[in-house]
């Protein structure tokens, strides 16, 4: 799943859409991230990306997760794309 960065608070990360059209309605996407998520980056500026304090608004990222018994995404690994 690619995704841009929209927010993101000490345990949740909410996601928008890469591509977003101007007639349609886009809901954010919340997914749970810990301590054992693996974050990374990709880029010139890769080294800047240790953990999710480093996660930005408007950051391209993609994001592999899975779902517990309540439905609650869980990230397992985040990868910063268009560090610059």
């Amino acid at each position: 799943m690619r995704l841009k960065v929209e927010n993101t608070t000490e345990n949740t990360i909410f996601l928008t859409p890469f591509i977003i059209k101007g007639d349609a309605v886009y809901n954010l996407e919340e997914i749970m991230i810990s301590d054992d998520t693996t974050i990374t980056g990709i880029g010139f500026k890769a080294f800047q990306i240790q953990n999710k304090k480093d996660l930005k608004k408007r950051q391209w990222v993609r994001i592999w997760f899975t779902k517990d018994d309540n439905q609650e995404k869980h990230a397992e690994k985040i990868v910063v794309f268009n560090l610059f």
